[in-house]
């Protein structure tokens, strides 16, 4: 627009510069003749001058507005609490006395371990409980004897200090632990780097000297 406003000024004070000229010659200034008239000029263009071009449209905004804050999370709530009667599930579910519940497992735990119960020292199937046995050689060391396999597992050892913890047993479980330490833990030499400081999960006591039994854990197992 503002282009072709200034083209228009331009025309226009070409226009009257044009018109000015034969005004500052008068008849008075010549003398002689008069001039032959002059030729008609020819006419003007018409109208004013084309619309200039439309403008293009402005660029879209490109300015995002910022998200609101993320909300706090809540705090956590706390556990219930779970009491637990005396004797448990035996006491709360089959109405046993307490009396009733600790003379049953103190039973079942002296028959595991052959406590009181004068059963032989020597792994015997086809009587007794008792599958706690300690090394004739070594008193210091005991095993958990599986008598349907006629040999000792790492998950019956496992249940072995695991009761006698629970049962405050001390002497079992240091018993139960040095020989699985002693027998079944694979060594830091290990041939197979991820086993060492594992555990073998079976082997065999060899029994044939009543003195001195034999331990027996392979590598491959």
């Amino acid at each position: 627009m503002n282009a072709y406003c200034r083209k228009l000024a331009w025309l226009s004070a070409c226009a009257a510069l044009a018109l000015g000229v034969p005004a500052c010659w008068g008849s008075s200034d010549r003398g002689g003749d008069t001039g032959a008239a002059g030729t008609t000029g020819a006419a003007g263009d018409s109208g004013p001058g084309a619309g200039g071009a439309t403008g293009s449209a402005g660029s879209a905004g490109t300015t995002t507005g910022r998200g609101g804050t993320t909300g706090s999370a809540g705090t956590t709530g706390t556990g219930g609490a779970v009491t637990v009667p005396p004797g448990g599930l035996f006491t709360s579910l089959l109405g046993k006395t307490t009396t009733d519940v600790d003379t049953k497992v103190t039973t079942a735990v002296n028959r595991f371990f052959g406590i009181g119960t004068n059963e032989p020292t020597t792994p015997t199937r086809d009587s007794g409980y008792r599958c706690y046995y300690e090394l004739p050689q070594d008193a210091s060391m005991a095993f958990i004897w599986a008598a349907d396999s006629d040999d000792v597992r790492s998950e019956g050892m496992s249940y072995g200090m695991m009761i006698a913890v629970q049962m405050n047993m001390q002497p079992q479980f240091d018993r139960l632990w040095k020989f699985a330490k002693t027998y079944m833990q694979f060594p830091a030499s290990s041939a197979v780097s991820a086993w060492r400081y594992y555990f073998k999960w079976q082997g065999t006591v060899n029994r044939s000297n009543a003195t001195s039994w034999t331990a027996t854990f392979s590598d491959a197992t």
